[in-house]
C-alpha cells in the first residue's frame, strides 16, 4: 500500500538542516517503521551532520532491517488468514487430525506412562478427528447454528445469539451427538459392536459431560462471540488439544477399568 507523508513534516521556510530532518522522517516512515528511539536519533543526526546524504541513507536502512522481521511475520500470518478464508474445511481438517493424533499419542507417553503406543487407539481418534471435529463440526457451527440463531440474533441482538449457541452446543450437541459418535467411531476402529457403544456411552456419561463443561463452556462463549468464522474450526481445535489429552487420559483409565471388571488382559 502506498504510504503517504504528511506535508506538514516539511518546514514551511527553506533551511537545509530542517529539510534534512524532515527527509530522515519521510524516510523512515516510507521504510515501514514506526517513529522510535533510534529513528529519533537519525533525525537529531541529520538536523547536526553536513554529511545528510550519508545520514539519510543509514536512517532507511537502520528502518528497512528493523521493518523486515515484522513484515515477514506479517506476509506469513496474510497468507494464513488467506488460506483459511479460500479453504475452511481443507485447512481446519489438517488442523484437527494433527492436533488430535498429537493430543493422544501425549497422553499415552507423558502422562499414561506407556512403553508402546496404542496405534488402534490413536487410529481411533484421528479417523473421529477427521469425520466429524473438522468435516462434521464445521458443517455444525458455521452453517447449522448460524442459520438456527439468525432470526435470534435479528430480534434479541448479538448477546442472546451467543448464550443460544453455547447452550445447543454444551446442553445438546455434546451430550447427545458428540459422545455416541465418539464411541460409534471408536467401536467402528476397533471392531466393537453396538452394544459396548451404549455401554460406555451410559457409564461413562456424567464423568465425560463434566469435564467437557469445565473446559468448552467459557471457551465456546469466546468462540462464538469474538472469533471470525473461518477460524472457529482452527480455534476450537486448538482448545480441543487440551480436551483431547483429557479425553485419551480418560478413556485409558475408562478402559483399564472395564478390562479389570472383565478379566480382560
Amino acid at each position: 500500500p502506498t504510504t503517504c507523508v504528511a506535508l506538514d513534516d516539511f518546514p514551511r521556510t527553506i533551511n537545509p538542516r530542517a529539510s534534512v530532518r524532515a527527509a530522515v522522517r519521510a524516510a523512515i516512515v516510507l521504510a515501514g517503521m514506526a517513529p522510535t528511539s533510534d529513528s529519533r536519533t537519525w533525525i537529531d543526526r541529520a538536523g547536526k551532520s553536513s554529511n545528510a546524504t550519508h545520514v539519510v541513507g543509514e536512517a532507511v536502512a537502520g528502518a528497512s532491517e528493523a521493518a523486515a522481521p515484522t513484515s515477514a511475520i506479517q506476509a506469513a500470518r496474510e497468507a494464513i488468514s488467506s488460506y483459511a478464508k479460500k479453504h475452511p474445511v481443507i485447512f481446519g481438517s489438517m488442523i484437527t487430525v494433527v492436533k488430535t493424533s498429537v493430543a493422544d499419542i501425549m497422553a499415552q507417553k507423558l502422562i499414561e506412562k506407556r512403553e508402546d503406543i496404542d496405534w488402534r487407539r490413536n487410529a481411533g481418534f484421528c479417523t473421529f478427528g477427521f469425520l466429524y471435529l473438522s468435516l462434521g463440526q464445521y458443517w455444525l457451527y458455521n452453517k447449522l447454528f448460524h442459520r438456527l440463531c439468525a432470526p435470534l440474533k435479528a430480534r434479541y441482538g448479538y448477546g442472546v445469539t451467543v448464550a443460544a449457541k453455547v447452550f445447543l452446543d454444551q446442553a445438546i450437541h455434546h451430550p447427545f451427538v458428540y459422545f455416541p459418535v465418539f464411541y460409534s467411531i471408536k467401536a467402528a476402529v476397533e471392531g466393537r459392536d453396538w452394544e459396548w457403544v451404549w455401554s460406555k456411552y451410559t457409564t461413562e456419561f456424567r464423568e465425560s459431560v463434566k469435564q467437557l463443561w469445565m473446559i468448552w463452556v467459557p471457551c465456546q462463549i469466546v468462540n462464538f462471540a469474538v472469533v471470525p468464522m473461518h477460524y472457529r474450526i482452527p480455534f476450537v481445535a486448538a482448545v480441543s488439544f487440551v480436551w483431547t489429552t483429557v479425553l485419551s487420559v480418560m478413556q485409558g483409565s475408562f478402559d483399564a477399568k472395564r478390562k479389570e471388571e472383565l478379566g480382560e488382559e
